[in-house]
């Protein structure tokens, strides 16, 4: 008789996903954690809390609090580093899209990501631990045509980069060191 399952993650060590809740058409959203995220790479800590619940099943992700001094927006109304984290996920997966199965093959440490995909349009963010790699993605039974790189890490705050192309169904994209890029398909 509810709609929606709202979990708080304090404590929670490994998350797991709810197979009742999921068999009877529930969405699971995190509603309340906090992770202070002002500085990088403390601000990566965000990120891959997001990938952590998209990857245990949920499909919102709500920190609190949003607006707070050691929140995303500090008391003046301006995003820190952990506000950067979230719009590598909220500014380009939007209402409608939905979570696809991504896999970093080889398995890399400190390496890791979601994949959404909403008609034609596919997202993949990717959290980079590790020092700058070049790194290859495949797109299996899609047709993009080519990814628009954004990019946030200890210098840059969700900046554009440079469009990479697909062919044959794969592309190359450089991951800057300690950082969360997200790939939007053109």
């Amino acid at each position: 008789n509810l709609s929606i399952v709202g979990e708080h993650i304090y404590g929670t060590g490994t998350l797991k996903n709810y197979p009742l809740a999921l068999s009877k058409g529930k969405e699971i959203w995190m509603t309340e954690h906090i992770v202070e995220c002002n500085d990088w790479p403390d601000g990566m800590e965000v990120a891959q809390e997001i990938n952590d619940c998209m990857n245990a099943s949920m499909s919102a992700y709500l920190l609190w609090y949003i607006r707070r001094f050691y929140g995303p927006i500090d008391e003046d109304g301006h995003a820190n580093k952990g506000g950067y984290a979230m719009a590598q996920y909220s500014k380009f997966v939007r209402p409608g899209f939905h979570r696809v199965q991504a896999t970093v093959d080889p398995p890399l440490s400190g390496m890791c990501m979601t994949a959404y995909k909403s008609g034609s349009r596919t997202v993949i963010v990717v959290l980079n631990k590790n020092r700058a790699i070049e790194q290859t993605f495949t797109i299996q039974n899609g047709t993009m045509g080519s990814f628009t790189p954004y990019v946030t890490s200890g210098s840059r705050n969700c900046q554009e980069w440079t469009t990479v192309s697909v062919a044959n169904g794969s592309f190359t994209a450089r991951l800057d060191p300690v950082s969360v890029t997200t790939l939007v398909s053109e």
